[in-house]
């Protein structure tokens, strides 16, 4: 989409909201794919921009990728068998020259980032731990909107799906301190992820109060060294809007992976 000048607000900052939508396709010629590998990632590149078509000649990054989504067509294009690294995308930005560059695995090739087992402590760990204190509590939580129609044994199945995709959530420390170790548990030892219900109405007054003290009670729950004790759920019942509290201690999520997570969830 071309602009004569780019929307700005009145403290003189990119007024994003005033930005036109993407066209859909660049301004070149659509080029259908013509390889399997070709096929998979037009595939993707719409599934994560929300652009469609996709053409060999589509950028990803002009039709709406960013970096975090750069992260999730890895993950998902390695699923598939087709191997390459975030910075490739920087550089061969179509599916063309992506996948002239990628390259083509076996499934028993592609594994998760980690294997089930003992695992280094990662740099980020190091600095939890040298800041001493208890980490029991250490974590990051959202509160999510449930979509209309699902019940709440739905969401329970999801977040238990989403603790077998994503080993880092099914971490257990051992020992304390500096002493402190790190293991994968196998999805079938950790215990089913229960989602307990609560009933108030969060458009009141009372009902924000009592949600906001409930959602920090929450990290209480949390314990690193129990089998699946990273994450903890509950499903808040109301009147009219169901809603999602989910807290995960900090050694399995971050700003940027909750973005991911929450995908995945979705």
């Amino acid at each position: 989409v071309s602009l004569e000048r780019l929307p700005l607000t009145p403290n003189g900052k990119l007024d994003r909201r005033a930005l036109p939508e993407p066209s859909g396709q660049s301004e070149a010629t659509y080029r259908a794919p013509r390889t399997s590998t070709e096929s998979l990632l037009c595939t993707l590149f719409s599934e994560l921009t929300g652009t469609t078509p996709v053409g060999l000649d589509d950028s990803f990054f002009a039709i709406g990728g960013d970096s975090i989504s750069a992260i999730r067509l890895v993950s998902r294009a390695r699923a598939s068998g087709i191997g390459f690294a975030v910075r490739d995308i920087f550089k061969y930005q179509t599916p063309e020259s992506l996948a002239a560059h990628a390259q083509v695995h076996t499934t028993e090739v592609i594994s998760n980032w980690v294997s089930d087992g003992p695992v280094p402590a990662l740099p980020i760990y190091h600095q939890f731990l040298a800041a001493g204190g208890s980490l029991q509590r250490f974590n990051q939580g959202v509160l999510l909107q449930v979509p209309v129609g699902l019940t709440r044994e739905q969401v329970a199945q999801a977040l238990n799906q989403l603790l077998k995709a994503h080993p880092a959530l099914r971490l257990q420390t051992t020992g304390t301190g500096s002493a402190t170790t790190f293991t994968v548990l196998p999805a079938e030892q950790v215990p089913v992820l229960e989602l307990p219900s609560l009933s108030l109405d969060s458009q009141t007054p009372a009902g924000r109060a009592q949600l906001s003290t409930d959602f920090t009670n929450l990290s209480q729950e949390l314990d690193p060294a129990r089998a699946g004790g990273l994450v903890v759920a509950r499903w808040i019942a109301g009147p009219t809007t169901n809603l999602l509290a989910l807290v995960i201690h900090h050694y399995a999520v971050d700003g940027v992976s909750w973005r991911i997570l929450i995908d995945d969830l979705a």
